[in-house]
């Protein structure tokens, strides 16, 4: 779950149990600035927009940070702010770029 208003991710098993949560304000890795959308990949892989910093950041189900890519921009694989994501069977990551007007695809 994004917690939008408190920059973090929270994390609850399907009985709504609170479980772990990370991430704080800011822009290093693993910090937010304006959280919008998540989605996991098949290998349970999470991966989280954020708008205000412009950036897809991942991280291993128990929150510790893998990649992150992204930067302000129109030219491909940059942002200018990233809203939804999603993910496909095949592995491909669909972002909702929205100043941009156009959703990139990535591998």
């Amino acid at each position: 779950m994004v917690d939008r208003n408190n920059h973090r991710i929270q994390k609850f098993n399907a009985a709504g149990t609170f479980l772990t949560k990370w991430g704080v304000e800011g822009s290093s890795y693993g910090e937010f600035q304006n959280p919008i959308s998540i989605a996991i990949d098949a290998s349970d892989n999470v991966y989280i927009t954020d708008n205000e910093t412009n950036r897809i950041q991942v991280f291993d189900t128990s929150g510790n940070f893998i990649t992150t890519w992204g930067r302000a921009g129109s030219s491909d694989g940059s942002f200018n702010g990233p809203t939804d994501i999603d993910i496909d069977a095949g592995g491909e990551i669909y972002v909702t770029d929205f100043s941009n007007w156009r959703v990139q695809v990535f591998k």
